[in-house]
């Protein structure tokens, strides 16, 4: 147990380095996981002209983080066979476990708490946007979609348990 507990500290100080340096490094780095109408102020701004995606769906957001999803996944395999999954459920369980408290640890932490009250990592041209920034609903019903994707990897992580226990 004592493992998972290091391996979520260890996670979330990850995301908080990963997140806060790119947000400070490159404000439109994240510019599709904020909400639309600062979205769409961003690509209405000339200085972003031909450096913006356009807008993404939810299911191109989704393909766009796969690759970081099945890094997680096998780090999160790693993980759990450390902390001494050896069933599916125990891999299932503690690889959910780890997804749940990153995924809820940079919705309310790194979201709704450091992103939403610092305006130094806005995008420049949108600071008038307080409120869009703080639309706490906006980052936190990210969460059941997450959870979704946790559910996911939590069961290809049971399935790589059983196989890596075959061995």
């Amino acid at each position: 147990m004592w493992v998972l507990i290091i391996a979520a500290i260890i996670i979330c100080l990850l995301f908080t380095v990963i997140i806060i340096s790119g947000a400070k490094k490159n404000p439109i780095s994240g510019l599709h996981n904020l909400p639309l109408d600062i979205q769409e102020r961003a690509h209405s701004l000339t200085e972003y002209e031909g450096k913006l995606e356009r807008i993404l769906s939810t299911k191109e957001r989704i393909v766009k983080k796969l690759p970081a999803v099945t890094v997680l996944l096998l780090l999160f395999a790693g993980i759990v066979y450390l902390a001494g999954a050896r069933t599916f459920l125990q891999g299932f369980g503690y690889t959910f476990g780890l997804w749940t408290v990153t995924k809820i640890y940079v919705a309310l932490i790194l979201n709704c708490g450091w992103y939403a009250h610092t305006p130094s990592a806005w995008i420049p041209g949108t600071e008038d946007m307080k409120r869009s920034y703080q639309n706490y609903k906006f980052y936190l019903s990210s969460i059941p979609r997450s959870l979704l994707a946790g559910a996911i990897v939590g069961v290809i992580n049971g399935v790589l348990i059983i196989f890596i226990t075959m061995l």
